[in-house]
């Protein structure tokens, strides 16, 4: 990547190895490589700030369903809408997420993935 990988990302690599091919790991760098990384970076800071000021609220909210619906544009960038690198990568968020050794080191918790996906819920299938 043209940015120093964050602290965060090089801890979560070896998870993500485990449930990427090399494939979509370099397809996934080249997505990321093509963007404005720190306009890209600072949505993802936005989404998330805005989801941990949500929490204890009700998903369905618009504008939980705002944060569930820029999330989810986020993460189809990044995966170049492949469903099953999707789902992939959501593993491995829920593997590291679980991971005394990378949890810590993440930008958002247990609590923002499940009240996202929560919020992903009241959203129409991706077709």
């Amino acid at each position: 990547m043209k940015d120093e990988m964050p602290d965060w990302a090089r801890k979560m690599q070896p998870i993500i190895d485990k449930h990427l091919s090399a494939e979509e790991k370099a397809a996934m760098t080249a997505r990321a490589e093509s963007c404005d990384q720190a306009k890209a970076g600072a949505e993802w800071e936005e989404i998330i700030a805005k989801a941990k000021s949500l929490i204890g609220t009700d998903p369905a909210t618009p504008e939980a369903l705002d944060v569930a619906r820029r999330w989810r544009a986020q993460v189809m960038l990044a995966t170049g809408g492949d469903l099953a690198v999707t789902a992939k990568m959501g593993e491995a968020w829920r593997e590291s997420l679980a991971s005394p050794e990378v949890a810590p080191a993440l930008p958002f918790g247990p609590e923002v993935w499940a009240f996202v996906g929560q919020a992903m819920a009241h959203l129409p299938p991706i077709a």
